[in-house]
């Protein structure tokens, strides 16, 4: 027998994943258990009577797809591309099961009307077995549309995690099952027993519970894990140099004291030190910063980051799970493993809710058999399950939920699930990456000093050069000529060496763009200080020569967005204390920290140093935001109680948020705040009337009027007034939410 365990995609609810598991369990030797909570399925198989195919092909035909988990690949599981899930209109069809399910009640609420107004119905009129047959096969209709109601209420149960779900299904199954007895005993002469089917009752409470489940689902954007995302970071070969010849090698044959040539465009396989040649790296997954480190001989060099210009040749010290990357998936994943979910309110109150309710029935259900009759007994059992039916409870939050997640979408935000939106509103410290987050993320000309010429011809010569270039600080120069009409100037000779500028003829003369070190040398060495002041400032500089004469000084820098000045200003007024954090320079980061009013800041900070950052925050019991758009950000994100993207931040990031900017506006996080404490109102409002309601009409369902010479509540009464109960939570979570 041979074990493997897959990671489930696709899925969309616990339906899915019981029919995932009905799925494989029906292979010959196969027995599978999956893990509702991570979406992974433990499989345990016989591979001479039960291939990976099948395997493959059973959860396919579930609707989802799988892949192995982690470093598992034997039996050929690497070597199978998963199948891809057979197509099925999920969303239309549960919108139907919905939209049949209300009709169905409806249907059987009309019959049950004229029935009690004595309107004469064709065919119907004056034969009551007739009508029950009618009501029973209605009824057949809405308890097929309501199967996800059993299916999860089942899953609970078998989980030992009874819920709404699970007394719902428990209510209605007990009330459709006394139903059909009434229902036979009525096609048997015995007429008196027309009042005990309450097949309408039955399918009003199947109609709200699987409406409750269809919002939940909708209210919560199921995330793929994050680990995926990084992984895809390591490339899957490189170019090893054996004997001064290349080879093509897979990753995994890399072992350190190997020497790998890394060309531009490619990525580093590991981590190692430059032995020969150079290379233009950008390391944002470590830094933050997109602006590329020239590395030379003997720098240092990690696996992940891109090389974008340069050939390297770099001795490997660290491969596979020694890297510095490797690193930063673990972090995140064990963040991941070890971070508590969070339980939404709800949830916290339904095990209560729940057991006191089928306390109640019992208690209810033994007294009324022991005073009265059973059939009585049944009747109130059912009539208290209908009217206290938690369908009020599971509506709660879904409702406010959707209504919260709609204004969040239309002012570009989007909440991967409810537990991120309760959780914004207890915010009170935003920690914030800085280039790409509160910056736009690439560099801008700033500052042109020429020497000895004007500024529009240092401009001239500089986009001369640059235009044949991809780096960013090209595209700045370009950007800054487009927009002050200056035209390039046709170049020969041109050459580009990296961490050693470029070089073209330009009419006729050398033209050199470099750094300050490389122009400003020998009897120009003075000429260093004009740089200075742009250097302290915390921005990038290069200097132009022209015919080995320094000719000027261009400064870079990142520029702020629009809107993260008043961003800023919105969360501090909230009461939201804000922090900056950032891989960039000291000097960098305190300039831009003063100008937006950060609470506080810190420079030169590692993917691993802002986690541990947040965690000490959350520590001194804080409930911390952390906002990022890069890789180096995603442990942070992970660690954070809450963790926001921005909309064009790596896919790494998104996958870790809980939170997405869709219009890169920190605006919108303000935004975001407010909405939530709006929505956790509606929910504590919900839940309150829910149990009001509940402990009002608990007492008459249970028989309080007969005491009183009244009559017992009637179960098909007792759904109308779940109905209403439902109705109002509607109308709360609207007023509250929307304002």
């Amino acid at each position: 027998m041979s074990n493997i365990k897959l990671r489930l995609e696709g899925i969309e609810s616990e339906e899915d994943l019981f029919s995932c598991e009905a799925a494989l369990n029906s292979l010959p030797s196969v027995s599978a258990e999956i893990d509702y909570d991570n979406f992974e399925a433990a499989v345990t198989y016989d591979e001479d009577r039960c291939s990976v195919e099948d395997i493959y092909a059973a959860i396919a035909s579930a609707a989802a797809a799988a892949e192995p988990d982690g470093d598992q690949g034997g039996d050929g599981w690497d070597k199978i591309p998963p199948q891809k899930p057979h197509f099925r209109p999920r969303r239309q069809f549960k919108r139907l099961r919905i939209a049949a399910a209300f009709l169905c009640a409806i249907l059987l609420y009309v019959l049950r009307a004229l029935e009690l107004f004595k309107v004469e119905i064709p065919l119907l009129s004056g034969s009551p077995a007739v009508l029950s047959l009618v009501e029973m096969l209605v009824f057949a209709i809405a308890a097929y549309a309501g199967s996800p109601l059993y299916i999860k209420g089942i899953a609970s149960l078998v989980r030992l995690r009874p819920d709404t779900k699970t007394v719902a299904a428990a209510g209605t199954a007990l009330a459709a099952g006394y139903s059909v007895y009434s229902a036979a005993r009525v096609f048997l002469g015995d007429f008196s027993y027309r009042s005990g089917i309450y097949f309408a009752a039955c399918a009003l409470v199947i109609a709200m519970a699987i409406l409750g489940i269809y919002l939940e689902e909708k209210s919560t954007a199921k995330a793929d894990k994050p680990i995926k995302k990084l992984m895809e970071l390591f490339p899957e070969s490189a170019t090893i140099i054996i004997d001064d010849a290349e080879k093509q090698a897979d990753i995994s044959d890399i072992t350190p004291g190997d020497l790998v040539l890394v060309k531009p465009g490619e990525s580093f396989p590991c981590d190692g030190v430059i032995e020969a040649g150079r290379a233009s790296v950008v390391e944002a997954m470590f830094t933050g910063e997109n602006m590329p480190v020239d590395k030379s001989v003997s720098d240092r060099v990690f696996a992940g980051t891109l090389n974008t210009m340069g050939f390297a040749t770099v001795r490997v010290q660290r491969v596979g799970e020694d890297t510095s990357l490797a690193r930063i998936i673990r972090s995140v994943s064990q963040i991941s493993d070890s971070k508590k979910t969070v339980v939404g309110m709800t949830k916290r109150a339904e095990v209560i809710f729940c057991t006191v309710l089928l306390a109640a029935g019992a208690v209810a259900f033994a007294l009324w058999a022991a005073l009265g009759t059973v059939s009585e007994a049944v009747r109130v059992l059912i009539a208290v399950l209908t009217v206290c039916c938690p369908c009020a409870m599971g509506l709660a939050e879904p409702v406010a939920a959707m209504f919260a997640c709609d204004k969040a979408a239309r002012e570009g935000v989007v909440f991967k699930n409810i537990e991120a939106l309760e959780l914004a509103g207890s915010l009170n410290t935003v920690v914030m990456d800085k280039t790409g987050t509160v910056t736009v993320g690439k560099p801008f000309v700033t500052d042109v000093l020429p020497i000895g010429i004007s500024a529009e011809e240092l401009m001239i010569l500089a986009a001369s050069l640059e235009e044949h270039s991809a780096h960013p600080i090209a595209s700045a120069v370009l950007d800054y000529a487009n927009k002050n009409e200056i035209y390039p100037i046709p170049c020969e000779d041109f050459r580009s060496e990296a961490g050693r500028g470029m070089s073209a003829r330009v009419e006729g003369e050398t033209v050199k763009l470099a750094s300050v070190g490389d122009i400003f040398t020998g009897e120009y060495e003075g000429y260093a200080a004009l740089s200075k002041p742009l250097t302290d400032d915390g921005k990038a500089v290069v200097a132009l020569s022209r015919a080995g004469v320094p000719i000027g000084v261009i400064g870079f820098a990142d520029k702020l967005k629009p809107t993260s000045r008043s961003a800023i200003e919105k969360l501090n007024a909230m009461g939201v204390r804000t922090i900056m954090l950032t891989g960039d320079t000291p000097e960098a980061a305190k300039k831009v920290a003063s100008e937006l009013s950060f609470y506080d800041c810190a420079a030169g900070v590692s993917p691993d140093k802002k986690a541990d950052i947040v965690n000490k925050l959350k520590y001194s019991s804080r409930k911390v935001a952390m906002v990022g758009d890069s890789t180096n950000d995603a442990a942070a994100l992970a660690a954070a109680d809450v963790g926001v993207a921005i909309g064009t931040g790596s896919a790494v990031a998104l996958e870790c948020a809980q939170i997405i900017l869709v219009r890169n506006d920190l605006r919108d996080l303000a935004d975001a705040i407010s909405i939530s404490k709006r929505a956790v109102r509606a929910i504590k409002g919900n839940i309150f009337w829910a149990l009001i309601f509940c402990a009002v009409m608990l007492p008459f369902a249970a028989g309080l009027l007969r005491a009183f010479g009244g009559p017992l509540l009637d179960p098909i009464f007792a759904g109308i007034c779940m109905a209403v109960a439902g109705g109002a939570i509607f109308a709360w979570s609207w007023k509250t939410v929307k304002g």
